[in-house]
This record gives structure tokens, sequence and C-alpha cells, in this order.
């Protein structure tokens, strides 16, 4: 069996920023020599054994990100194993939500939370609750009015990676 392929950056985000913000992102990254990988729809074929290989997430928030329940799952499975870890990092941003409304679950997302409600387990929704609080612990940025400006930001962030 051959060893699994080590992989910089995983995106995870909503069908609503992947042709946009995250193909920014994504070709400002590859540009810069990272491997990166972006799952926007159903996260279910995202393996746990696919995740290890990566060393940063990106967890892109929009008003869509909660409407699927597989990607607040492989989210809860990411910031339970790999937040604490110190060789993995983990950044959120916000594209057009507020930290808060990831928070709290308000707006968009209380929305999403109201429909999940009808159709998953109410420990189900508190996990998916605790884990949104414990993403928008880390430092993350917010692009809501400068989206173009991507291309520096990764610049930045990722001279230290």
């Amino acid at each position: 069996m051959s060893e699994p392929k080590i992989r910089d950056v995983l995106i995870s985000c909503a069908e609503d920023t992947h042709q946009g913000f995250v193909g920014h992102l994504f070709k400002s990254l590859t540009d810069l020599g990272f491997s990166v990988k972006v799952v926007s729809g159903d996260h279910r074929d995202l393996k746990e054994e696919e995740i290890e290989c990566f060393r940063v997430f990106i967890i892109v928030f929009s008003h869509h990100y909660a409407t699927s329940s597989s990607r607040l799952d492989k989210l809860t499975e990411i910031i339970n194993k790999y937040g604490a870890a110190e060789d993995r990092r983990i950044f959120p941003f916000f594209f057009e939500v507020e930290p808060n409304h990831v928070r709290f679950q308000s707006g968009s997302f209380e929305i999403a939370f109201d429909s999940h409600a009808n159709r998953v387990e109410s420990e189900c929704l508190q996990r998916w609750k605790i884990t949104l609080k414990k993403v928008t612990d880390f430092s993350g940025w917010s692009f809501n009015r400068y989206p173009h400006l991507t291309i520096f930001f990764c610049l930045f962030l990722f001279s230290s990676v």
C-alpha cells in the first residue's frame, strides 16, 4: 500500500462561493505552489484518510455554508481532530456573513439550522453549534467588502506556513 500524499490546503465552502471568491483563492494558492483541494458540494466523499493529509484547512463561511449537514459533519470532524493540533492550521474566512452569525447561528445560519431541526436529532444540532463556536474562536478574516484582495492576503498568510 502506498503512502498517502501530503497535501497543503483543504478549502471547505458552499457552492455560492466556489466560482468566484474560492476560485480566486484556489488560483492564488496554486500559483504560490500549494497543493489545494476544494470541496464545495456534498462533503460525504471526503474521507478521514484524505483529511489526515492536509496541513491547512480554510473554512469559507457564506450564506449557504450551513445548509449542508455533510459539510457541518466534516467541519465537526476537522475541528475535533485538528483544532488543537500544533502541526495543522485552521483559518475561517467569513465571506459576506458576519462572524457572529456563524458563532450564534443567526441570519442565514439560523434559517439553515431551523431547516435541519426537522431532519436531525437535537444532539447533532448541538454538536454543530459547539463546532461553529469553536471555529469562530480561531483567528479569521472577513471578506465582506474587499474579496478581490485575496491574493495579497494569501501572500501574507502563507508566507509563514
